[in-house]
């Protein structure tokens, strides 16, 4: 889901907070009232262009916040360990 903020919208809250609960061997969240099956291997990965979003405290319990932020520099290091992987060198030079 991308560009995720707060408030969170009702159809994925349950599933944000963690409010699942388990029926027989079955893994079950309410979405807006009705009783749906999670698969035991979903994950939900919510997207947010700013670098220092802001949530709630129950979101931030609920999240594993992973930060893929880019910059010029470790695209550029990325690029040259491709390259000297590849070409099968082992020195590593610095710019």
């Amino acid at each position: 889901m991308e560009n995720f903020t707060e408030p969170i919208n009702p159809l994925i809250k349950s599933l944000v907070l963690n409010r699942t609960y388990t029926r027989g061997n079955t893994v079950c969240v309410s979405v807006e009232g009705e009783e749906v099956e999670v698969h035991k291997e979903f994950q939900l990965y919510l997207v947010n262009p700013n670098p220092r979003p802001v949530y709630s405290l129950a979101i931030w319990l609920n999240l594993r916040l992973i930060n893929f932020s880019a910059t010029t520099t470790g695209l550029y290091e990325l690029l040259r360990n491709k390259c000297i992987e590849f070409s099968g060198e082992k020195k590593v030079y610095d710019h």
